[in-house]
């Protein structure tokens, strides 16, 4: 079973999720970085993101790492206090529907790359969706991920992304990704993170971090498509 960390606004389960662990990091008063073991969603993208994940894969596993408010806004910071609090869980992906064009955060954020690659965990993480340099989506040994161009729905695989130039691509429509399944949706989002989580759902249909590293993972996604 595999599991995927979210860094994202929290996720609330109300539906069939599996939530194995939650929590909240956020800025207290002494502008420290404090840990709530809870999370409060002010923002439902999250759950979004949460539903496009399992939608794909019904029994993954799902750690809940809440740091965006209700405007999706947080700093970079939060978000390596945030990858370091997933990495320690050891999931086999992190999905990040977020990222930085501070360049401030790049050293610390190439360190906690390479010690994703070393434990074999993948990090999925959106470009911005207004072409802004985006870290960490666009760093070594990360999947980076942007919106493809708009799907004709007649006759289309239930799966569906394509790579190139070291870059993922797939649906950026909540709606269309429910209906690439054949189900429902109430959700009207669209943009380069719920391509993300699409990624992050596909993956977590193929990872083993037993018997494959995070390259050997990779090169198999590419080929499923390629075939």
């Amino acid at each position: 079973m595999s599991v995927v960390a979210i860094i994202d606004s929290g996720i609330q389960n109300n539906k069939n999720l599996n939530i194995v662990k939650s929590m909240t990091l956020y800025v207290n008063d002494n502008y420290e970085i404090e840990e709530r073991p809870d999370s409060t969603c002010l923002n439902e993208h999250g759950t979004i993101i949460a539903d496009i994940i399992t939608l794909i894969n019904p029994d993954v596993e799902l750690i809940d790492i809440n740091i965006l408010d209700e405007k999706l806004e947080t700093n970079g910071q939060i978000m390596i206090q945030a990858l370091k609090k997933a990495l320690s869980f050891k999931p086999d992906i992190i999905n990040l529907s977020l990222g930085t064009n501070n360049i401030r955060y790049v050293f610390e954020l190439r360190k906690l790359i390479k010690e994703a690659v070393k434990n074999k965990i993948i990090i999925v993480a959106a470009y911005s969706n207004n072409n802004k340099i985006t870290f960490p989506a666009m760093m070594k040994n990360v999947v980076g991920v942007k919106r493809m161009s708009t799907l004709k729905l007649q006759n289309t695989p239930k799966s569906i992304y394509f790579y190139k130039n070291s870059i993922f691509y797939a649906p950026d429509s909540a709606n269309i990704i429910y209906k690439l399944r054949r189900k429902s949706c109430n959700y009207n989002i669209r943009g380069n993170s719920i391509s993300a989580a699409y990624i992050s759902g596909e993956l977590s249909l193929i990872v083993n971090k037993k018997y494959f590293t995070q390259e050997q993972v990779l090169d198999m996604f590419i080929n499923i498509k390629s075939k």
